[in-house]
């Protein structure tokens, strides 16, 4: 009996990409696991994206092309969701490579374990850096902290729409550590495959080069995953901060609001600190 694999729908937002498009594009159709659905979201693009893209579009039945106005990633992205048919979803932007193997291995991770719904891999820098990606391993704690898990990560169509997809309120670059956070204060369990099998490029006009991070909004927006698991967050570097302030006598509204002062305090240091350096 042949056993039908899910299918996979990649999504590709695309605007004015064409110096990468293509070697982004032979990624994904260079994967082992072939039971793809590619869709290439041209959110308005200036350049010879379209070009590009309708070129591929003949070539590989796969590839399903979109056009719409510009009208940035984040509706770009969720534009290509509601177009897809795929049981899973991983999203990729249109200038990052995934090495041959990711899909397949990321695919047998969910289907092996149905309590596991986002599943990432280590990574490496491309373009004008280069070498690994030291993002620190996920853990409840580390991602409260800061974004640990990237945009191209395999999850489940349902989850997407469980949470409402991504959210256009997020206006600095971290729509993804947003829909991470949803995804997790919904029970989604997080793996991260041992192998580099993602590389992601770094541009003078990346968009995580221009992002102004702003913790004080992922907090507000994610408050209930935060009280949940604050214990966890006043052990370390945030009890050091806070010394003596936190005990049992404390009310949760005092810790959460000593919790967003310790980030916004964090954040404001490393802004004030050569390139390089953290805290």
């Amino acid at each position: 009996m042949i056993v039908m694999r899910p299918l996979v729908s990649v999504i590709v937002p695309i605007y004015n990409s064409e110096k990468f498009l293509a070697e982004t594009i032979e990624s994904i159709l260079n994967q082992s696991y072939r039971n793809l659905e590619i869709i290439l979201i041209n959110d308005g693009s200036t350049d010879n994206s379209k070009q590009i893209c309708k070129e591929y579009s003949t070539k590989d039945k796969r590839i399903v092309y979109i056009e719409k106005e510009n009208g940035g990633v984040v509706t770009a992205r969720n534009y290509g969701i509601t177009k897809a048919t795929g049981e899973y979803i991983l999203p990729v932007d249109s200038d990052d490579i995934i090495k041959n193997t990711y899909i397949e291995k990321a695919v047998d991770v969910m289907v092996k374990n149905e309590n596991i719904g986002i599943v990432y891999c280590k990574a490496e820098f491309i373009g004008g850096k280069t070498g690994y990606w030291d993002l620190p391993e996920f853990t409840i704690v580390n991602i409260l902290k800061d974004n640990c898990i990237f945009v191209t990560a395999l999850f489940k169509r349902t989850d997407w729409v469980n949470v409402g997809g991504y959210k256009d309120y997020v206006k600095d670059s971290t729509e993804d550590y947003d829909f991470w956070l949803s995804l997790i204060e919904n029970g989604v369990k997080v793996y991260r495959i041992p192998e580099i099998l993602f590389q992601y490029r770094i541009r003078e006009n990346s968009r995580s080069t221009k992002a102004k991070y702003n913790k004080r909004v992922i907090i507000n927006y994610h408050k209930r995953l935060y009280k949940e698991n604050i214990r966890l967050l006043e052990r370390g570097d945030l009890k050091k901060y806070l010394k003596n302030e936190l005990n049992e006598k404390i009310t949760l509204a005092k810790r959460m609001k000593c919790l967003m002062l310790y980030f916004a305090l964090r954040i404001h240091l490393i802004n004030k600190l050569p390139q390089g350096i953290d805290i």
